[in-house]
């Protein structure tokens, strides 16, 4: 069955708790979703489809966006690198939008917003 919306409700309906509590098992409820998905996945292998189905099965029944994921990564190691290097958070707000050598003056959040991994890759030369 595919794990759409209606699936899903069904799914949370199996995962209340009876009276008195009447609570919602949020523990029951992620079981039975990667139970779901396992037996989806497993049809895929013997189907003897390519891994990549997998993975964009799993990203579209869960509305994930792996460059989204990947970006937010990176801005965060940006981060920790500029508040490792430069000391406080008010410092490293104020690196975003200076103008910078390595860039041509142009501030590091132009640069971020059009190449983020040019600005990874210089902050991880320190």
């Amino acid at each position: 069955m595919p794990l759409n919306h209606n699936r899903f409700h069904e799914l949370a309906e199996q995962c209340w708790e009876p009276p008195p509590t009447g609570d919602f098992d949020y523990v029951k409820f992620g079981q039975l979703v990667v139970a779901e998905c396992a037996v989806e996945i497993q049809a895929a292998v013997d189907r003897r489809e390519p891994a990549s189905t997998y993975v964009s099965w799993l990203k579209q029944h869960f509305g994930i966006n792996m460059s989204t994921l990947l970006e937010e990564q990176m801005r965060a190691e940006c981060e920790d690198r500029l508040l490792a290097l430069l000391g406080s958070e008010h410092l490293v707000e104020r690196w975003w939008y200076s103008p910078n050598r390595e860039f041509g003056m142009v501030n590091p959040q132009q640069v971020w917003l059009e190449e983020p991994q040019q600005v990874l890759d210089y902050l991880r030369r320190f």
